[in-house]
């Protein structure tokens, strides 16, 4: 670990940095997303209003730099148009989203607990497939449009078939 000392470990991690090539660029997502991983590891990911942006990420690099100096991931930082689909993290304003990482190895719930009131406190929307502790009254909170998508839902699925433990949890359903 090199918690024990932080000024190698910057130094360490820009000059891996400088190795890869810019990523700045606009493309259709399948031709974006898709990479080769071979560390596996625990993501958190927020969409946040654009402005807010900025403020969260400052406080998400504090956070890492004071108290989980072992956390050596990059984080991904990008902007994402408005859309108009009522559960969409991108529902209806210009986003700025936020993935923080954690290696599997190792526990990534002290870190992911620490950032999630952060990501929080800015009005961030977490990506659906990736870790948060929202339940279904933070999440009608953040969608304007969260009681039309459940009754979709429900006409849809009445006898609820198509829902796991985990997503009655996410929906708030009995």
């Amino acid at each position: 670990s090199l918690a024990w000392l932080p000024s190698l470990r910057g130094r360490l991690i820009r000059s891996a940095a400088v190795r890869f090539p810019a990523e700045d660029y606009v493309q259709d997502w399948l031709n974006v997303y898709a990479s080769d991983r071979q560390t596996k590891f625990n993501e958190m990911e927020y969409h946040l209003p654009f402005e807010e942006g900025p403020k969260a990420l400052a406080e998400i690099i504090e956070l890492t730099e004071k108290r989980f100096l072992e956390v050596y991931f990059p984080m991904e930082v990008r902007s994402v148009a408005p859309d108009q689909f009522w559960l969409s993290p991108f529902y209806n304003r210009l986003t700025c989203s936020i993935a923080i990482h954690h290696d599997a190895a190792n526990d990534p719930l002290p870190f992911m607990r620490a950032a999630e009131p952060i990501f929080r406190r800015y009005g961030g929307r977490p990506h659906w497939g990736k870790m948060h502790s929202l339940k279904a009254a933070d999440l009608k909170k953040l969608y304007p449009r969260w009681d039309d998508a459940m009754a979709v839902r429900r006409d849809v699925d009445p006898q609820n078939r198509f829902v796991s433990p985990y997503m009655a949890g996410l929906f708030g359903i009995e």
